[in-house]
Parts: structure tokens; sequence; C-alpha cells
């Protein structure tokens, strides 16, 4: 009786595993550590960067395109200004921008129980000396946002959006995107710095895995803090920088 028990739990055992390994090969859950220095890090193998200082808002603001956002290299049309899809497609995200190679932002904890204890790396924005700049820089991750949500009904779309920014704009992947929540705030992103990416879903570069068909991407809604796909964004908030982290 005991022995059948034990080939019994063994069986149970064994195919839960073949079940999860599935689910590893459908998802590529495995490909998470699949990144440059994902877990360890030697202090040779990151690109070293100067970090930007109190002014950095000001510098990326200046960075951007102030006239033709036209680039004959992305698909564009110089004379009109339109962009098109390239192609070799839209880039796809590099393994420091699907995997967070800086310390995630943390919001104010002083509404937990253990307020007493404030949570490590609080997020901090810089958004110009008086806090008009166009972008916000991220103190935390060293990224630099747009502050102005996009309309963008189509991936494309918020591709030619993030490409008129400015030269190195881009649309952010999930993980990027995901570090602007804050659950301490309804709706879970701060309404001062971006006061129009408040209530609908927003593209990112992360693409869904599937077993075929059209391509999907992951999309954060602010209004609810979680991510999903399946809907349609319709709005997209441009990064820059994260190459050197």
């Amino acid at each position: 009786m005991a022995a059948s028990r034990t080939q019994a739990a063994v069986a149970v055992l064994a195919t839960l595993a073949m079940a999860l390994l599935a689910c590893d090969t459908l998802l590529g859950l495995g490909k998470y550590q699949d990144v440059a220095c994902a877990f360890t890090c030697d202090a040779g193998e990151l690109e070293t960067g100067t970090a930007p200082g109190n002014d950095a808002a000001e510098e990326a603001e200046a960075a951007t395109l102030p006239e033709s956002g036209a680039d004959a290299d992305a698909g564009g049309d110089a004379d009109t200004g339109e962009v098109g899809t390239p192609d070799g497609g839209w880039p796809v995200p590099t393994a420091h921008e699907i995997w967070a190679h800086w310390p995630m932002p943390n919001p104010d904890a002083a509404i937990g129980p253990e307020s007493s204890t404030p949570l490590p790396n609080p997020m901090t924005y810089d958004a110009g000396a008086d806090g008009g700049a166009l972008v916000a820089y991220d103190a935390v991750t060293q990224l630099t946002w747009s502050r102005q949500a996009q309309v963008a009904a189509t991936y494309d779309e918020a591709w030619t959006a993030c490409f008129h920014v400015g030269a190195g704009w881009r649309v952010p992947a999930r993980i990027e995107l995901v570090s602007l929540i804050d659950f301490t705030r309804v709706p879970t992103i701060d309404a001062t710095l971006f006061p129009s990416a408040q209530g609908a879903p927003t593209w990112t570069s992360s693409v869904v895995p599937t077993d075929g068909g059209p391509a999907e991407y992951w999309e954060v809604d602010f209004s609810t803090g979680l991510t999903g796909y399946g809907s349609t964004p319709s709005q997209v908030l441009c990064v820059s920088g994260g190459d050197a982290q």
C-alpha cells in the first residue's frame, strides 16, 4: 500500500514538472535570465556612462528635435515630415530595456503599517528648476520621460509619435513603464508630472509571447496600475536613455 502511494506521488510530481516545463517553453519564462547581468553583474560587464546632473531635464529637452521629425533611415519622407514603418521593422527592446538593470523606484511608504521604516530608492524626478520642463528625469532609473502622453491608436503610431519627439526617443519596454507605477495614488502615476497619462492603456514595446498570429504588445493602465494585453492602447509615454545602465 505504501509503495502504491509513493508511486502515485511520483507520478503526480512528474506530471506537474512536465506541465511547468510546457508553460516555460510556451511563455519563454526562462528567457528572463538570458540577458546581460540579469542576476549577477561584475563591475566590468556594465557599460559606463555619465549620469545626468540636476539639470538633466533641461539637457534632455534641449536634445529633442524642434523642427522636422523626418529621417530617411527610419522610413521617413524628408520633404513631408511623414514617418512610415522602417523596412526592418521598429526596434526591439535591448537586454538593458527588458530587465530592470537599475533599482526599482518605490513610492512613499508613509501610508503603510511600518511607515517608520522608509522603503529604499524613493521615487525622485527632476522636471527642471521650476518644474515646468517638457521632460522628467527619473533619478533612480536614469530614464528621461516625455511628460506629455502622445495619442497612438496603433503600434506604428506609437513609434511614429516618439520618433517625432526627438532623436533617441522610443516606445518604453514594459519594465520601464511599470517603474512609473505608484500604488499609493489613484490613478497610479504622478498626475502632476504626467497629467495626460492617467486614464488610458499605454503602449509598451514588449512583445507578448504567442504561438502564432499577429504580434501583441504588453500595455500598462495607470488607472488601475495593472499590465495586460488584448485591448488596443490609445496613448504612449515616450522615453529616452537607459542604454548605459
